[in-house]
């Protein structure tokens, strides 16, 4: 809401002006003049057209009306079929040139729409943030920057170390044929030889343009500014890409309170028994409430790491981390006759009876 000091302050600007209410307003001319220019442009330029539609431009004549269908020579060998069909190949040529034509002028209609929406009303007058969104977002991603300060990789990496373990340690396969306590083949502690995190999104999104003025940028905030790579288009505003999530969840809740439903009601009776660790009680990253990358999608972090035990034998492991590790899957690789074989140690489903 505009502060009772600003109100005044325009009262005063508009009511001691001798000039029209239109242009009272400081920043009314760059408004205004660039709009009548834009109108005088799209008035005019149709009638340029009309010297070319009465004088042919290579004889500076007036043009003659087409006679080639009043004086038909039937002599000239052509039949009416064929005469039927060059009146209706240029009937459908015409069509697809006005087709053309619509489709120019309305997808020029769309983007002009929302530029001039997204850019000249709200980020340079409203002076607030703009989305225009492009094309669908993909599901995951690596860490950026500023996800790498908030997870603590080397946690995560010792925490999915010490579980992928504690299963291997219980699985009758691996005690019988590697031995307690679990060592390689050189009689070495196993280590974790590869390791990667990267990020789910929770909802699906969409990718495009985040627009924003540049006397929005704050410069105490150095998070926010040392986050991402804006460019710059100098006393206009700044941009770059970044991602909006489609928040279905939050859409459902909305709708479900409307009607007088509670959706935690709603998840027991679904599943009572799961608790901690479930979909009921666990909360992926959630950070801000900008259109942002990193600040305002619901993320799942996700790890995958790699185990050697011999020569021809590697663990795998998949899992999720929130704060505590929940192993989705881990695999034994191993090279038997010449040919890789997989066998699944543990997978998600069987963590109720763990």
């Amino acid at each position: 809401m505009p502060s009772p000091s600003k109100i005044i302050e325009l009262q005063k600007l508009f009511q001691h002006s001798a000039k029209p209410l239109w242009m009272r307003h400081p920043k009314s001319p760059y408004y205004l003049y660039p709009f009548w220019g834009l109108f005088a442009v799209a008035l005019v330029s149709p009638l340029l057209y009309i010297p070319n539609a009465i004088m042919d431009p290579q004889t500076n004549e007036i043009r003659k009306p087409p006679t080639s269908f009043q004086n038909h020579d039937s002599t000239a060998g052509a039949s009416a079929d064929e005469v039927a069909h060059a009146i209706g190949e240029s009937i459908r040529a015409h069509r697809r040139k006005r087709q053309k034509i619509f489709f120019s002028a309305m997808i020029t209609g769309i983007v002009g729409v929302t530029l001039g929406f997204s850019v000249g009303y709200k980020v340079l007058y409203k002076k607030q943030e703009s989305f225009i969104p492009l094309f669908p977002s993909r599901k995951w991603h690596r860490l950026s920057a500023y996800d790498s300060q908030r997870v603590n990789t080397d946690e995560i990496k010792m925490l999915g170390k010490m579980r992928c373990l504690s299963i291997l340690t219980n699985h009758e396969m691996i005690r019988e044929q590697f031995g307690i306590p679990l060592k390689t083949d050189t009689g070495e502690v196993p280590k974790v030889k590869s390791f990667d995190v990267w990020c789910e999104d929770q909802d699906p999104g969409v990718q495009g343009l985040i627009i924003k003025p540049i006397d929005r940028v704050n410069e105490e905030d150095s998070r926010y500014r040392n986050s991402h790579a804006w460019h710059t288009i100098p006393g206009l505003f700044q941009w770059r890409m970044g991602t909006k999530p489609i928040k279905i969840k939050d859409k459902f809740d909305s709708v479900s309170k409307l009607i007088g439903i509670n959706t935690g009601d709603l998840l027991e009776v679904i599943n009572p028994d799961r608790t901690v660790g479930g979909f009921k009680y666990e909360y992926p990253l959630r950070k801000g409430d900008n259109f942002d990358t990193d600040e305002d999608r619901a993320m799942h972090v996700w790890f995958f790491g790699e185990i050697d035990l011999s020569k021809n034998a590697m663990v795998v492991f998949k899992g999720k981390y929130h704060v505590h590790v929940k192993m989705e899957q881990v695999d034994l690789l191993r090279r038997e006759n010449g040919e890789l074989v997989r066998y699944v140690l543990y997978k998600n489903e069987n963590d109720k009876k763990s």
